[in-house]
């Protein structure tokens, strides 16, 4: 049909965009023709209707331009400037485009943590090694220089060498410690009504916080058979009864006793060192190594207690703490027991790793015992007996957050993971850190 084209929506080619479809086809959705000479669309002349186009006017949509303004622009060079300083301030290299920037980047961090490790080497030949980890590697003659370095001053490095000096003392020795005595030589145990106090006060305070023994399988023992005790039959209950007099005592005593009972007692568990670590492994045998390494905490060269806390954590797992073991026959208080040891020695261990800046006896993965329960064995400040900072799973929570960050930021491997992997570490650990402070509130 001549002149069909110009149909609704068409525009009849004018290029206007206005509406030239009338109403009634409008309203009926269909294509409006109107022949050539006609006022009247063909549907609108076959219903003998009236022919109306009813004009809209439409608004023009208006394109929205995005301008930058000087103010704009300043706030982003501020922001950008921010990063770049935090970036800096936290060692970050800047990739300047350079694809092999990165391997630079990671042999000076490695180098890094060189500087801010010690390693010694006496003329006898005895050597030590403290990781960076530990906060006395800074003081290192590589990390003061470094702080030189840094800062432009080297007053501290002074002041720090002057200090060092006038504080040096020679390691207490564990060879005449860690020996068998002669039945002269050991402190005998003392009376039963004694004991008592010293079981009592060890029971009510410092097991409360650690519990490393089960108080009821101990006081059943000890009150069934005290007087036989036999150094040589039994080595692990003679370490063990003399570990808690030992803490018994300090904690009955108002003064610090210099040479006194807690001394000897200490010098009886160690003389059986040699049988609780090659006679046939124990749990017995475990508790009385980490009560002694619980006590060489405090002494001046921390040497024997980072030894006895690792050969404390091998015997652990020879007799499978690490495990939980169900099917094999062990009662409930048992597996209570020996969980309780195991994150003792764990937590133990793995604060003094990355105190030493050392790595752990402990795989995580290969822990598959549960974190002890919430409520049970209240955590306390022992110089106060009022003050509980949470449960004792609080510390077995902790210990692993340590672990984590001496593996993600100072094992050799670290030192392989570019500068913005360890600082995304740094955020993830913090976030860990600050979940556990919160959990303890609860």
């Amino acid at each position: 049909m001549e002149g069909s084209g110009s149909s609704a929506g068409g525009g009849g080619g004018s290029g206007t965009g206005q509406r030239t479809s009338c109403d009634s086809c409008k309203r009926s959705k269909l294509k409006c023709i109107k022949l050539p000479g006609n006022d009247k669309c063909t549907r609108c002349t076959a219903r003998n209707t009236e022919c109306q186009v009813t004009l809209v006017s439409r608004k023009k949509r208006e394109k929205k331009m995005f301008v930058i303004t000087p103010h704009y622009l300043s706030a982003i060079e501020d922001r950008m400037k921010r990063m770049e300083s935090a970036m800096n301030a936290s060692g970050i290299a800047i990739d300047d485009g350079d694809a092999g920037a990165a391997v630079p980047a990671v042999a000076a961090q490695s180098a890094l943590e060189d500087k801010l490790s010690i390693f010694m080497i006496s003329d006898d030949g005895a050597a030590g090694f403290v990781g960076p980890s530990s906060g006395f590697s800074l003081f290192s003659p590589q990390g003061l220089r470094w702080i030189s370095e840094k800062t432009g001053d080297n007053n501290f490095e002074q002041v720090i060498k002057a200090v060092s000096t006038s504080c040096e003392h020679q390691a207490t020795s564990g060879q005449d410690t860690f020996r068998p005595l002669a039945e002269s030589e050991r402190e005998p145990l003392p009376p039963k009504d004694i004991a008592n106090e010293y079981m009592a006060a060890y029971f009510d305070n410092f097991n409360n916080s650690f519990p490393l023994y089960d108080k009821e399988s101990v006081m059943e023992r000890f009150s069934r058979d005290y007087y036989m005790v036999n150094r040589e039959k039994d080595p692990a209950w003679y370490a063990s009864l003399n570990v808690i007099f030992l803490i018994g005592r300090s904690i009955t005593m108002h003064e610090r006793e210099a040479n006194g009972l807690c001394e000897k007692y200490f010098r009886n568990a160690a003389s059986v060192f040699i049988e609780l670590l090659f006679n046939g492994p124990s749990l017995l045998a475990v508790q009385a190594m980490v009560g002694m390494a619980f006590i060489l905490q405090a002494s001046e060269d921390p040497h024997p207690s980072y030894m006895l806390v690792g050969m404390a954590a091998r015997l652990a797992q020879a007799i499978g703490l690490h495990r939980r073991l169900d099917g094999y026959g062990l009662k409930e208080r048992d597996i209570e027991q020996r969980r309780n040891v195991f994150w003792i020695v764990f937590g133990l261990e793995k604060g003094i790793s990355i105190r030493s800046g050392r790595p752990s006896v402990f795989s995580d993965d290969d822990i598959g015992v549960e974190l002890p329960p919430k409520t049970v064995h209240a955590y306390k400040d022992l110089s106060s007996s009022d003050s509980v900072l949470g449960s004792y799973r609080c510390v077995a929570t902790i210990a692993l957050l340590e672990s984590r960050v001496y593996t993600k930021l100072y094992s050799a491997r670290s030192h392989t993971k570019s500068d913005l992997e360890r600082l995304k570490w740094v955020g993830s650990l913090d976030k860990e850190l600050e979940q556990w402070r919160d959990a303890r509130a609860d």
